[in-house]
């Protein structure tokens, strides 16, 4: 027998939940690790800005997501929040992988000392892979939630339009086109 305590999900929630782990496993060292290096960077000023800014804002990015799964997993969501959530956790992702691949094509570290012909399409080419993490873990629950809202928008519509040929009085006449506006009415 089910605890009072236990709280039955639909599967798809559920689903949306789990993944959102495994969005944290992904988040968690990245926000760490560059969040790190942009406060060392604070005390240590010999690299450029752009390595302060990159790692600052990629960190705040990371945390973001953080912050919205753990959102996600204490707050009771409406499909609507739920779409706006997945929507913005795919927007940072993306955008963070964005800045991974223009920074290793265009960055400031191919300048550093002992820097060899190919090393760029090889830092392109492995920021290039984690696109796989985007198509496995952001993606997928972006697209679900989304028909998820459409699901429930239809449903609510063809709730909404069910009376709206009625009139007032509940005779259940339907209402034509040519019908006067205030016809029926005494």
């Amino acid at each position: 027998m089910a605890d009072a305590s236990t709280h039955q999900r639909p599967l798809g929630q559920q689903m949306l939940r789990g993944i959102g782990i495994f969005q944290v496993i992904a988040a968690l060292p990245t926000m760490v690790i560059l969040g790190g290096c942009a406060y060392a960077q604070l005390f240590y000023s010999y690299e450029r800005f752009y390595f302060f800014v990159a790692d600052a804002l990629n960190a705040l990015l990371a945390a973001a997501i953080i912050f919205i799964v753990y959102i996600q997993r204490k707050a009771a969501l409406t499909p609507l929040l739920t779409l706006l959530f997945e929507s913005l956790k795919s927007v940072f992702a993306t955008a963070m992988w964005v800045w991974l691949i223009l920074d290793a094509a265009f960055g400031p570290w191919k300048e550093w000392y002992g820097a060899r012909p190919g090393d760029v399409e090889r830092r392109v080419d492995r920021a290039a892979l984690a696109v796989v993490l985007l198509l496995i873990l952001f993606y997928p629950p972006l697209v679900y939630s989304f028909y998820m809202w459409d699901l429930e928008a239809k449903k609510a519509g063809r709730d909404r339009g069910a009376g709206a040929g009625m009139e007032e009085g509940g005779e259940g006449r339907e209402r034509s086109e040519r019908t006067p506006l205030l016809a029926g009415r005494e």
